[in-house]
């Protein structure tokens, strides 16, 4: 019995027996500094932010800086093509007063006006094609100050409004509801988008990867906790609020890949709108959104 477990043992030292052998690491991929413009929404560039601060960009040899100049753009569609996507639903959401009082767009038939505030250009369009796409593109737009709508509907002096989501914690917090985001009936759409050219991209388009698997299957609290700092004006509770309520309602795709169904959806409404869009082939760049699927790294 002895001498059993020292042959066994002298096979395995003298390399007769099977080994394990530690795998070579990695070759470290090159370090890219990108330059990125951040438009738009920042409660849609959660994925960027998540892959910042969960150091996925580091893993993929890459580090950002902000700027007003960047040769990357992420934001509403602004140019064609495009390289991926960040967002598939716009920051404009609808709130009622509380979950018993639901909203449906038919209702606007009998309403004179659709109630909105602080809506920038982009969310402005998506919501005029989405009245569109529902045959109420005559519905005209009553424009209020932030807290005035803010207090009419509170004081349930409005059915609902229309609002970034990123502006409505504090309604949120006391009760309000977030009835859907703008568009959500129609379908997902390019809301947020990745554009630019350069040595990095497809990389970045896999941390974005990365980035929305973790928002799909991180709690809100940790995920608020994780990008606090890219939200300084932000209470800790109401970024989770926000992050929650983005989670359940659908804000971010679960990959960065733009496919053609999501595409031709948002070309839809826009041509809806009065507005331009290439067709598929033209406005999207595949190739790297389809290399970001498969792990770049060495």
């Amino acid at each position: 019995m002895v001498l059993g477990l020292v042959l066994v043992l002298w096979l395995g030292a003298s390399g007769c027996g099977p080994v394990s052998r530690p795998k070579p690491p990695r070759p470290a991929l090159p370090r890219t500094r990108l330059t990125v413009t951040l438009a738009g929404s920042p409660l849609l560039a959660l994925p960027l932010f998540v892959a910042e601060h969960a150091h996925l960009l580091r893993e993929y040899g890459l580090s950002i800086r902000l700027a007003a100049d960047g040769p990357i753009y992420i934001g509403p569609p602004a140019a064609f093509p495009l390289d991926g996507l960040v967002a598939w639903r716009p920051d404009a959401v609808v709130l009622t007063p509380g979950p018993d009082a639901p909203f449906r767009w038919t209702d606007l038939k009998a309403w004179p006006k659709l109630p909105v505030a602080a809506l920038d250009q982009s969310e402005s369009a998506w919501l005029a094609a989405v009245l569109a796409d529902h045959g109420l593109a005559g519905i005209p737009l009553e424009r209020f100050s932030l807290p005035d709508a803010l207090r009419l509907l509170a004081h349930h002096h409005l059915p609902w409004l229309v609002l970034p989501l990123v502006k409505a914690q504090g309604l949120l917090a006391r009760g309000a509801y977030a009835a859907g985001f703008v568009g959500a009936s129609t379908g997902p759409v390019p809301a947020l988008v990745v554009e630019g050219h350069g040595a990095g991209l497809e990389r970045l388009l896999a941390a974005l990867n990365q980035a929305d698997s973790l928002i799909a299957s991180t709690p809100a609290a940790t995920l608020a906790k994780m990008t606090a700092r890219a939200y300084p004006g932000l209470a800790r509770a109401a970024l989770t609020t926000l992050i929650a309520t983005g989670q359940g309602l659908g804000l971010w795709p679960p990959a960065s890949f733009l496919g053609r169904d999501v595409y031709e959806r948002g070309r839809h409404l826009r041509i809806l709108a009065g507005i331009a869009w290439p067709d598929y082939s033209a406005g999207v760049k595949s190739a790297p959104e389809l290399q970001a699927l498969i792990d770049p790294r060495p």
